[in-house]
Order: structure tokens, then C-alpha cells, then sequence
């Protein structure tokens, strides 16, 4: 029996509910963006989704925006 796991099952609820709220990260605050980075980069990628990998490059790429615009985000 495949058993989920908790990091698993957490990436995708966000994919859900990004998907419920339109996926507008640019709303997002920059606390949570950070949350949701890490919270992607402890995953395991080889258990992950095509969507949750999705939903992880979505967040990586506003993280990139948002530190063009000189506002360093993500590390």
C-alpha cells in the first residue's frame, strides 16, 4: 500500500489551493513564499507530481521576480 507522506500530502494541498484561489502567487507575502520555497526544496522530488513540480517552479520563478526587483525573497 502507497502510504502519503506528510511533505507530500502538504505540496499537494498548496497545489490545491492555488488552484482554488487562482493561482495568484504575486499575493502572496513574502514570509509565505519563503515558507512555501522551503517547504518545496525538503520534498522529495522523486516522490513528487508532475503538478507538485509544477507548483514548485511556479513559486522558484516569483521568488526570481521578486529578487529582480531587488527584493531578495528566497535565500
Amino acid at each position: 500500500m502507497n502510504i502519503v507522506k506528510p511533505k507530500n500530502l502538504m505540496v499537494l494541498s498548496l497545489s490545491i489551493l492555488l488552484v482554488a484561489c487562482g493561482n495568484d502567487i504575486s499575493r502572496l507575502s513574502d514570509d509565505d513564499l519563503r515558507k512555501k520555497i522551503q517547504e518545496c526544496d525538503y520534498a522529495i522530488e522523486s516522490e513528487m507530481t508532475a503538478a507538485e513540480h509544477q507548483v514548485c517552479d511556479n513559486y522558484h520563478r516569483e521568488c526570481k521576480r521578486r529578487f529582480d526587483e531587488g527584493r531578495f525573497v528566497c535565500n
